[in-house]
């Protein structure tokens, strides 16, 4: 569907895909950074439609959310429903008609990390040993050519 002649399909397979692999890492899934490559060739290509790149761009800014730190969930941890959760999710799936409709998705983000805290509120020193660190290695930047760009 990422080849798709229609653009707004293009642009939703693009989305959908960063939506399923917003939590993988290239060790755990291979195919992430193939979608990395295919986000990139469609936002660096001249030639490509606007919808399409958008939803490049969206797709890699899903992936990169949270600096990795963060997943979709529609759950609280309690596992009952978490309503804004629900409704950023809604509301985001209609972007299509007001692009600032998709800031709505950032209300279903959920941290991942370790956080920290004493009862008040305060950052502790600790440490926390992970013993397979390939596998949560952070993706590297995505480099852009600024020559391309001209100057107004």
């Amino acid at each position: 569907m990422t080849n798709d002649p229609v653009n707004y399909v293009r642009q939703g397979a693009l989305i959908a895909s960063a939506l399923i692999m917003i939590q993988q890492t290239e060790i755990l899934c291979p195919k992430v950074s193939q979608f990395r490559q295919l986000y990139s060739k469609v936002i660096n290509d001249k030639h490509d439609d606007v919808m399409a790149k958008f939803g490049a761009i969206l797709a890699q800014g899903i992936l990169d959310a949270g600096g990795h730190n963060v997943t979709i969930s529609l759950q609280s941890r309690t596992g009952h429903t978490h309503m804004p959760s629900v409704v950023g999710v809604l509301v985001f799936t209609q972007f299509w008609f007001w692009f600032p409709l998709s800031h709505f998705l950032s209300l279903a983000f959920t941290p991942t990390c370790v956080i920290g805290l004493n009862k008040d509120l305060k950052v502790q020193c600790f440490q926390v040993f992970i013993d397979d660190t390939p596998l949560l290695q952070t993706p590297a930047q995505t480099e852009s050519n600024l020559s391309d760009f001209e100057v107004a």
